[in-house]
């Protein structure tokens, strides 16, 4: 990321905006206060509904992560970071639990032809039996669970990141 003002700025904007316009596609709100985070955590949006904390950044992914962490453990619940440290917006989906933080890093939207959005990976590799590539996590207004992906064949998920990616450039046009 630069360090000019101006274009700094910029990427806050941009990151915010993906933010929203990801909140107001899976319907959620921001009707509670929730959680009290301490001061560095703050400023990220909960989704009560959802028990998510969204976090529109400037910082790439893996640096993001590391803060995101602590507020997700603070938070007990969910996040999803929208970074726009590039010229393209990336995602990291971290589900909260118990014993440990699971990342899943970076998550591509897909944009179901019903209107849906989900995140997915590309990553092939085995987790606990599971093959990841099928797996997806479907934003909507309830706490986000691994599902089974939607899409038969990798043309279809193409087809859906694509619609994804056209729907991205509009809200960051």
């Amino acid at each position: 990321m630069t360090h000019n003002p101006a274009a700094r700025w910029a990427a806050a904007a941009r990151a915010l905006s993906v933010a929203l316009a990801i909140a107001k596609r899976a319907n959620w709100q921001f009707e509670h206060a929730g959680p009290n985070l301490s001061p560095p955590f703050a400023g990220y949006l909960y989704v009560h509904v959802a028990q998510l904390l969204l976090v529109p950044t400037t910082a790439g992914l893996p640096f993001a992560r590391r803060l995101v962490d602590a507020a997700m453990r603070e938070a007990r619940s969910d996040a999803l970071i929208v970074s726009t440290a590039d010229a393209e917006p990336a995602f990291a989906l971290g589900l909260w639990g118990r014993s440990q933080t699971r990342w899943q890093m970076p998550v591509q939207p897909a944009l179901h032809e019903d209107g849906d959005l989900w995140l997915t990976i590309d990553d092939a590799e085995p987790i606990a039996g599971e093959m990841q590539a099928n797996r997806a996590w479907l934003l909507q207004r309830c706490p986000v669970t691994t599902r089974a992906s939607p899409w038969a064949t990798p043309a279809d998920l193409a087809d859906a990141r694509k619609r994804a990616a056209a729907w991205l450039a509009l809200v960051i046009r």
